[in-house]
């Protein structure tokens, strides 16, 4: 009995561990996202009407594994337009938190209320 009750405290711990490991790659990857958002956002502010090509395909390399398609999105994009890359990223965001939330099993609404 003894051991089943330390068999279940350490496989709660190891589960709440994995999960707190989950939460801080995802906010890392979000947190990256948003670098690049703000990166974006001050070349529009400046008058940049193209996002220079190691920029675009340092981007693509941080979103294909997220999307496929949103990474063929940048890459596709001859104009390299810093509105559509912001669109790309903003997307990005969008399925971090999807993915963060998805398993918790909250709405995006509940999440953000709490």
């Amino acid at each position: 009995m003894l051991c089943d009750a330390i068999r279940d405290i350490d496989d709660a711990v190891r589960r709440d561990r994995e999960e707190r490991e989950r939460q801080t790659a995802s906010r890392a990857t979000f947190q990256r996202a948003e670098g690049y958002m703000w990166q974006i956002e001050e070349m529009l502010e400046d008058g940049a009407h193209h996002v220079p090509d190691p920029m675009v395909i340092e981007i693509a390399r941080f979103v294909r594994p997220i999307s496929r398609r949103l990474a063929r999105l940048l890459t596709g994009d001859p104009e390299r337009d810093p509105a559509q890359v912001l669109d790309v990223l903003f997307d990005v965001q969008e399925r971090i938190q999807r993915q963060t939330l998805g398993p918790l099993g909250l709405g995006l609404e509940e999440a953000l209320a709490s």
